[in-house]
C-alpha cells in the first residue's frame, strides 16, 4: 500500500511540475495589464486619428482624472466600512448611520461628476468627427455587451 501511495505521490508531483512549467511558459509571453491597456488606448487613438498633441493632452486628462477618481474611491471604501461598522453595532445610532450613508451618496455623486468632467475635457480636445467616431466605437462595445474587458458593463444607457 505504501509503495502505491508513494508512486501516486510521485506521479502527482510530476504532473503538477509539468502543468506549472507549461503555465509559466504560456505566461512568459503575456503582457501586463498596464501594457495591454496602453496598447488598447494606442489602437483606439489610431482609430480616432488623434494627433500626437491630442494624445498627449488626453493622456494628461486621463491621468489627472484617474488620480482624482482613485482618491474618491478610497474615500468611498472608507465610508462604506464606516457604515458597515455602524450597522454591526448592537445599539443603533441613527444619526451616525445617516451620516455614513450621506457620505457614501456624496462620494458616489463625486464619481459621476468626475467622469462627466473628464469626458467633457476629452471632448474639447477632439474634433467633431473624432468625437462622433469615438461615440460609434463605444456604442458598439455596449451593443456587444462588453466594455473592452469581456464582461457585461451594466450600462444600458
Amino acid at each position: 500500500m505504501r509503495k502505491i501511495l508513494g508512486k501516486m505521490t510521485v506521479c502527482c508531483l510530476a504532473a503538477l511540475f509539468v502543468f506549472a512549467s507549461v503555465d509559466l511558459t504560456a505566461r512568459a509571453g503575456t503582457k501586463s495589464r498596464a501594457e495591454r491597456r496602453e496598447e488598447r488606448i494606442d489602437r483606439f487613438a489610431g482609430e480616432l486619428g488623434l494627433s500626437a498633441e491630442q494624445r498627449a493632452e488626453i493622456n494628461g486628462i486621463r491621468a489627472d482624472s484617474r488620480n482624482r477618481k482613485n482618491n474618491i474611491v478610497e474615500n468611498l471604501r472608507q465610508a462604506r466600512r464606516t457604515l458597515r461598522e455602524e450597522l454591526a453595532r448592537p445599539e443603533i445610532d441613527r444619526a451616525a448611520i445617516d451620516r455614513a450613508a450621506s457620505r457614501i451618496k456624496v462620494l458616489q455623486s463625486d464619481l459621476v461628476d468626475e467622469r462627466v468632467e473628464s469626458f467633457l475635457a476629452m471632448k474639447e480636445v477632439m474634433t467633431e468627427q473624432q468625437f462622433r467616431r469615438m461615440t460609434e466605437i463605444t456604442e458598439s462595445w455596449r451593443d456587444k455587451g462588453d466594455s473592452r474587458s469581456g464582461r457585461r458593463s451594466g450600462r444600458n444607457e
